[in-house]
């Protein structure tokens, strides 16, 4: 018997012979159309109306959830956490442990706190006397709200009132006042010094003999 031979024309592995499993197109996402018009299975983007509801519904429920969640820590942490009275870090916990800076005035150019004019020359004293006015304004406009709120002193505040402040008065300055031009135009030029505020911090007064004020020393050079 001879053994018959395969039909050379019909391959054994023919596209007949290979089966496409669900109908499903083997074709890259970029061949596929955007819009399958087809009555049983119309889709665009391949979602379905129903799929891209399910979709958009996923992703809006999780948002939701995750602005909740940032919203209730917002309220916690502003509400209940931070405080509008005083920081959150006080005392030697804060990075200034109770160690408060001064501030200076006139100090018109903030890269330097080098103050120099000429006294027979007002163009180059008057910045600095405008820059104290400006300072001092401020507290002329607190001193005329009512006396609540503050605490009552005369020249030293009352223990009792620790957590008040005291009006600051321009005129306790002496010759210090803006009708002197606070002396830079005698050669005499003054510098305000402020201690800035530090919350948990009270200053202790190491010889009580010899002042109500803190004392300073300065400095200054002269040519």
């Amino acid at each position: 018997m001879g053994i018959l031979a395969a039909d050379e024309k019909q391959p054994f592995l023919s596209d007949k012979n290979i089966s496409n499993h669900g109908n499903q197109s083997t074709d890259p996402w970029y061949e596929k159309p955007i819009w399958n018009n087809d009555d049983k299975t119309k889709y665009m983007m391949g979602r379905t109306l129903c799929g891209w509801i399910k979709f958009w519904s996923h992703y809006l429920i999780l948002y939701i959830c995750l602005l909740t969640i940032m919203t209730g820590l917002l309220i916690i942490i502003t509400q209940l956490i931070i405080s509008n009275d005083q920081p959150y870090i006080t005392g030697l916990d804060s990075p200034l442990a109770l160690s408060p800076g001064l501030g200076m005035r006139p100090r018109n150019n903030f890269m330097t706190t080098l103050i120099a004019y000429s006294a027979s020359d007002p163009q180059t004293y008057m910045p600095y006397v405008q820059d104290i006015r400006t300072f001092l304004y401020f507290y002329e406009e607190v001193n005329i709200q009512p006396q609540d709120g503050f605490a009552t002193c005369d020249k030293v505040k009352s223990p009792d009132d620790v957590d008040l402040v005291c009006k600051f008065y321009p005129h306790d300055m002496g010759v210090c006042v803006k009708e002197n031009n606070f002396g830079y135009d005698r050669s005499q030029p003054c510098v305000i010094m402020k201690i800035n505020k530090v919350y948990g911090w009270l200053p202790d007064i190491v010889n009580k003999t010899l002042s109500n004020n803190p004392l300073l020393r300065c400095r200054g050079q002269v040519s």
